[in-house]
């Protein structure tokens, strides 16, 4: 790794600090259910067994349920979740109030109305919606 890159990633760690020791926090509360690591555009991806989600974004850490096969990174959940990566590093600080707040309400309200998590109306609004256009997933991609 460059000395620029190097500088670079530890600059995106301390913008994104709150995401970051959040992401450390479950990584260590995880760790056994771990199934597997890779990347996407320069995010950590982290296959998880048994996930009660099908995928949380906690800055450059994207952590997906392993049923939704996340080693085709190309897969709709990958860039919906990379969108979210995105959003954090725009946001910074202020992500986890701004998306991961509103993101993890919206999917409580509408998986306890008959919806599940990702299902229809999930992707509708804010910021959902922004997530998709950023991780460029179509709406009628599988």
């Amino acid at each position: 790794m460059k000395i620029k890159e190097f500088v670079i990633q530890i600059l995106r760690y301390v913008w994104e600090l709150p995401q970051t020791i959040l992401a450390l926090g479950m990584i260590l509360v995880l760790k056994p259910r771990i199934h597997g690591i890779s990347t996407y555009n320069k995010s950590h991806i982290l296959m998880i067994e048994n996930f009660k989600v099908p995928g949380v974004s906690l800055g450059e850490f994207i952590f997906i349920d392993s049923r939704y096969n996340p080693v085709l990174l190309n897969s709709r959940i990958v860039r919906h979740e990379y969108g979210h990566t995105i959003q954090s590093r725009m946001l910074g600080p202020l992500y986890l109030l701004a998306v991961g707040i509103p993101s993890a309400l919206r999917g409580v309200l509408i998986s306890r109305y008959g919806r599940a998590w990702g299902g229809p109306g999930y992707e509708d609004g804010y910021p959902e919606s922004w997530a998709n256009k950023l991780g460029k997933v179509d709406q009628n991609d599988e």
